[in-house]
């Protein structure tokens, strides 16, 4: 009686070592954060013009791209940075991604470049520029117009020269 016990022990705590297949995620962590509306342009790194990006600013969206033998580059510069935004550039899924996120309530344009360096040592850069543009997430109101600064008065043309004296 008392092997049958110790048996039946060894056998359930067995079993709680059997592998179990990990739980899928819940979240593609590859894409947490991309805006609601994400429509990137594709990429034509030959082509003269720039790719685009049109988002809700609610997250940020992404270009992929790639080297010619399907790698992605070594690196990547921003060579010209966004006015309004923030552009990251990283490795996903055996491709490279250009990310752009724009500044928490801004809507209108924007407008960045890319360097990507390949691998091969001695190959040029490929360039790539982007226009982005940005529209009010869902309950967001579209930024106000920028007011322009008040003039400022013109100084006489003949203005007598100011002394500064240190009396006491």
């Amino acid at each position: 009686m008392h092997t049958k016990l110790i048996a039946t022990a060894a056998v359930l705590a067995l079993a709680g070592c059997a592998r179990t297949p990990p739980p899928t995620p819940a979240v593609d962590l590859q894409n947490e954060g991309i805006a609601k509306t994400c429509t990137p342009s594709a990429v034509d790194l030959a082509a003269p013009t720039p790719a685009t990006i049109a988002l809700t600013n609610d997250g940020w969206c992404g270009l992929v791209t790639a080297e010619k033998d399907g790698q992605p580059f070594k690196y990547g510069l921003v060579k010209t940075r966004p006015e309004h935004g923030r552009v990251y550039i990283r490795p996903v899924n055996g491709q490279t991604r250009v990310e752009y996120s724009a500044n928490p309530g801004y809507t209108g344009s924007d407008r960045f470049a890319v360097a990507l360096v390949p691998h091969a040592s001695g190959a040029p850069d490929a360039s790539l520029q982007v226009d982005v543009a940005v529209t009010p997430a869902e309950g967001q109101a579209a930024a106000p117009a920028p007011v322009a600064a008040p003039a400022k008065k013109a100084a006489p043309a003949h203005a007598p020269a100011r002394r500064h004296t240190n009396r006491r």
